[in-house]
């Protein structure tokens, strides 16, 4: 009892001082609260909004300050830097020559033209390709395939000769510097001296016509230097014209062309996609065609026969060699013979002693032509001769012969005698007739 009571006391004393509880006034003193709190809170945000924006827009203010004090840092550091290299321009010795001509940078439109050669697609549209060295580039300007000459001025001392050449045949002549000798150069060490010239490949119809004697025929040739040596050897043996058949290498790259040492510009070079086409083309020419097999029938030294002919020598892939259904093709398989313990001959090796031996069998039949053989009309007198030659030691027999007197033996000698004046005579004439 006295706890309840003093509840009830606790109670009653609190309702005096707060007064009675009204749900509703409850209510809407919470709602008043929120309502102030929900002020409260928009103004604090849209202060807080305000003052982030203010911040946002003085960063991109001295944002923009901190660009505009680069842009012109950056303009007064060029002009700077224009002033610097001016001057050190100015200290450069000038890019002309001694008399004047002007020597071309790597930049130069002619000489990133020339630069674009080396691929094969440009070389193709704008038909022209370019070559590198000596040799190259003079066997270019002798044959007037060569249309521009780029060298420096190091190269310009040393190839005088082919300088004045180009020149007096109207090609134009660039001294480039040395940068733009590198950007021209396929090879790690160059000589200096560049030549861009007009495409010098033929049709294969073309280099078949006439009456060819000796054709080098490289099957799918896919080594840009063995095409260039295969173009050289035939060069050097003597053959009328090197016709490479399937998918081969551009001749006219730069590594074949450096390869062939010039003789790119000397015989016809043809390409042809379709091997077969080749084969027919070579039949329709009359030409023998000999395949060099490992396990050919004949024996290359024993070939002098069918070599001395005209003929045509198909020479297989560098790694695969001749396809059998292309060997079928040929008249006949040559195979070399290696009296080493070497497993086999490069593509360039092998080409090189086949075409030798082809043009020293065919040079031997020219010169026996050439040499005056005795024709059909002298035959019989040449019989007639060799049948008196042999019966006149039989007219006289060894007891005839013994039976021969002193007398006869004197007589004999007066004869020789007198033939002996008559024939100093004879010499006498023959002396006076030399000194006339």
């Amino acid at each position: 009892m006295r706890e309840s009571e003093a509840r009830d006391s606790r109670r009653g004393s609190a309702r005096e001082e707060y007064g009675s509880y009204d749900p509703a006034a409850s209510h809407e003193k919470r709602s008043k609260r929120d309502r102030q709190s929900s002020s409260e809170q928009r103004e604090n945000r849209s202060s807080r909004e305000h003052r982030r924006g203010r911040g946002e827009a003085q960063e991109r203010g001295a944002n923009r300050r901190d660009n505009h004090d680069g842009r012109r840092d950056s303009r007064q550091s060029a002009r700077r830097g224009g002033e610097e290299h001016r001057n050190h321009v100015k200290d450069e010795e000038p890019k002309v020559t001694a008399t004047g001509e002007p020597i071309f940078t790597e930049r130069t439109p002619r000489v990133v033209n020339a630069a674009k050669l080396k691929r094969s697609a440009v070389r193709k549209k704008e038909k022209r390709f370019l070559v590198e060295g000596e040799n190259s580039v003079e066997a270019a300007v002798a044959t007037g395939a060569a249309t521009d000459i780029f060298l420096t001025k190091s190269a310009a001392a040393r190839f005088t000769d082919i300088v004045a050449a180009a020149k007096a045949m109207g090609m134009y002549v660039h001294f480039i510097d040395e940068k733009a000798a590198k950007s021209l150069q396929d090879t790690v060490t160059s000589t200096g001296i560049f030549a861009v010239c007009r495409e010098v490949l033929w049709s294969a119809r073309d280099v078949l016509n006439g009456r060819p004697k000796l054709v080098s025929v490289p099957v799918e040739t896919n080594e840009p230097g063995n095409a260039g040596t295969l173009i050289r050897v035939a060069d050097a043996m003597g053959a009328d014209c090197v016709l490479f058949a399937g998918d081969t290498v551009d001749p006219q790259s730069g590594k074949a062309a450096r390869s062939s040492a010039g003789s790119l510009f000397h015989i016809p070079v043809a390409r042809e996609r379709n091997i077969m086409k080749v084969v027919s083309m070579l039949r329709e020419r009359g030409l023998a065609i000999a395949a060099t097999a490992a396990d050919g029938e004949v024996d290359l030294t024993d070939a002098e026969d069918l070599l001395s002919q005209p003929t045509a020598w198909l020479f297989g892939n560098e790694a695969h060699g001749l396809p059998e259904e292309l060997q079928a093709q040929a008249d006949y398989r040559v195979r070399i013979p290696i009296r080493g313990r070497a497993e086999s001959l490069n593509l360039a090796t092998a080409a090189s002693i086949c075409l030798f031996e082809s043009s020293k069998y065919q040079a031997k039949a020219a010169e026996s032509a050439r040499s005056g053989q005795i024709s059909e009309e002298d035959v019989p007198e040449a019989a007639e001769s060799d049948e008196l030659s042999i019966a006149e030691p039989d007219e006289f027999s060894a007891a005839e012969a013994g039976e021969l007197s002193a007398g006869n033996r004197e007589a004999e000698s007066d004869d020789l005698s007198v033939d002996g004046n008559v024939l100093d005579g004879c010499e006498s004439d023959t002396s006076g007739s030399e000194d006339l």
